[in-house]
């Protein structure tokens, strides 16, 4: 055959290998069974090249833990950006350096190493033909799977063979050059020639920051709807007194003598609602205070009120508590109002939850026909479900037979690396035994040494005199003194200190006492006027208006009420039961 046809069978080789090898999954089929079925796909692809094919796949099944070894390393060190669909091509390549020789001669092993891609192929010829790889981790390794003897006679012996002919065909192909083509000129274009770019607009400049706005005074001045609730109060206050004087002049003038006034009741002034006299007062100091003035304050108001009665002044009770009663009346009425809306709401409410209740009793018997209908799909469904399960059971079976198959091959292999482990572990406890004995000697002498120089330590030395405390240093300070000396000026420094504390805490003991005293008159003012408060609250609460008669209408749907409700809940119960 020609060159050219050589080239197209190795190239041809080459990727159906990988192919093959890249479609074999060991847990699920068998070398033999795979290469079989991948033969029936793809009949005139293999039948050509099947002896050459079928070794190749066959080795690389073999051969994995030592291919899977190299590659792993590549992958690690030098080849992180390879995809890992690539892991059949290195594997082949990695073969192919190794047990090449053993199936092709020299020409056609090196038509299949220029079969590759060039940048990965010499990437990968050289992390592994590197003697700093290939003749230390990676032979060390291997003697871990294999004899020492098989691995430099089956391994590492063909590997250096095939190193300087696999590397030469990377060496050649970067030697040879290929002429460059002459650079195209760019030509430039008949084009008109543009027109100048208008100035673009400016845009508006932006709005300048806010200036900080002060805080109004009406912040911390008295709120504008107390200040009108006041002058409503006021203005209603002298209307009624104008009112009153007009009926008085009237009154006195169709009178046929002027007879004293009747006593008027004490004038009506709204007042915060006290609390019991009998409760004790438990106040700070500063809320004492304020309600001490507060009473002050209220005792004087009174007292003007009495003295304007005494100079013929007019008291605006008696409208003030017609007023009231009028008040009351329109309140009374607008709560029969509001009352009887609760009603017609809560009517409708009822009829709205007996009509939903009546709608779900209607739906749920649609449900259980249609549950009924489901019932004897979901009995056909479960029949077919129990036969595709049948099935299911067989195959799986066969599988699992497959599976058993396999994992006893990979238990002996298994089996025969924890042999080589447990030898491997035996030499170390040998190595640890022997450095822990050395360790022991070298410890046994360092603890002697510490021992000799403890007992040094251990000889008493001779001492001088003991110190004099009552005679100076004689060092020549300015204020230099003895320790008996030092220590009594100590001693009259902490009594003065003391002193002067039991005399502040004397001061403020005694401003405590006159502060509590002030505080106990404050609260015996505030118990009086708070006495007073409650006799006058009880006086004013004697005179109650009648209680407000019943409604008839508002009774008559208060019934219609109680029925709806009586009828809801035995719908309700009728559901909740279903």
């Amino acid at each position: 055959p020609s060159v050219f046809a050589l080239a197209m069978n190795a190239a041809r080789l080459v990727q159906t290998s990988v192919r093959l090898l890249r479609q074999y999954d060991g847990a699920l089929i068998s070398p033999e069974a795979h290469f079989e079925s991948f033969k029936a796909e793809e009949p005139e692809t293999v039948e050509p090249m099947e002896q050459m094919l079928a070794e190749i796949f066959e080795g690389c099944v073999a051969y994995k833990d030592v291919l899977r070894v190299v590659v792993d390393a590549f992958y690690a060190k030098v080849g992180a950006g390879y995809l890992k669909s690539d892991r059949p091509l290195f594997e082949v390549m990695c073969y192919l350096a190794i047990f090449g020789n053993h199936h092709f001669d020299t020409a056609m092993l090196k038509k299949c190493i220029r079969a590759f891609d060039a940048p990965k192929a010499d990437k990968f010829y050289r992390f592994l033909f590197d003697p700093a790889n290939l003749e230390t981790w990676v032979r060390d390794t291997w003697a871990t799977l294999y004899e020492a003897a098989f691995v430099e006679d089956s391994l590492m012996e063909p590997a250096r063979v095939l190193k300087e002919p696999i590397l030469s065909c990377f060496e050649r192909a970067a030697g040879h050059k290929i002429a460059a083509a002459p650079v195209t000129t760019a030509q430039p274009f008949t084009l008109t020639a543009p027109k100048p770019r208008s100035l673009p607009m400016p845009r508006p400049l932006p709005p300048a920051p806010a200036t900080h706005v002060p805080v109004p005074q009406t912040t911390y001045g008295t709120p504008l709807e107390l200040a009108a609730q006041e002058r409503k109060a006021q203005q209603r206050q002298e209307k009624a007194e104008r009112a009153r004087a007009a009926h008085a002049a009237a009154a006195a003038a169709v009178a046929p003598a002027p007879t004293p006034p009747p006593p008027q009741p004490p004038a009506f002034v709204a007042r915060r609602a006290p609390a019991p006299a009998s409760a004790p007062v438990k106040l700070n100091a500063a809320a004492l205070k304020r309600e001490e003035q507060h009473f002050r304050r209220q005792m004087e108001a009174e007292a003007k009120r009495l003295a304007s009665l005494e100079v013929g002044g007019v008291d605006p009770a008696a409208f003030l508590e017609w007023e009231m009663a009028d008040r009351q009346r329109r309140q009374e009425e607008e709560l029969a109002a509001i009352e009887r809306k609760v009603l017609l709401g809560q009517l409708s409410r009822e009829d709205a939850i007996i009509a939903r209740h009546r709608a779900v009793e209607q739906r749920r018997a649609e449900a259980d026909n249609i549950r009924a209908v489901a019932a004897d799909l979901m009995k056909k469904y479960v029949a077919e479900k129990r036969e595709q399960e049948i099935a299911n059971r067989k195959l799986v079976e066969e599988a699992a037979q497959i599976q058993e198959n396999v994992r006893a091959a990979k238990e002996r292999i298994v089996d025969q690396r924890l042999q080589t482990k447990l030898d491997v572990q035996e030499q170390q406890r040998r190595r640890a035994e022997e450095a822990e004995a050395a360790a022991a000697l070298e410890r046994e002498r360092r603890a002697e040494l510490i021992r000799q120089i403890k007992a040094l330590e251990a000889v008493p030395l001779p001492r001088g005199q003991a110190p004099n405390l009552a005679e100076a240093g004689g060092f020549g300070l300015l204020a230099e003194m003895s320790f008996v000396e030092l220590r009594e000026r100590l001693a009259l420094l902490k009594a003065n200190a003391a002193a002067d504390e039991q005399e502040r805490r004397n001061k403020i003991v005694d401003t405590r006492r006159r502060e509590q005293a002030r505080l106990q008159e404050c609260v015996q003012t505030i118990e009086r006027a708070r006495t007073e408060i409650k006799r006058t609250t009880s006086r004013q609460e004697t005179k109650s208006s009648p209680a407000r008669q019943a409604d008839p209408a508002l009774m008559s749907l208060q019934d219609q009420l109680a029925k709806r409700k009586a009828e809801r809940l035995r719908l309700t119960a009728r559901v909740g039961t279903a």
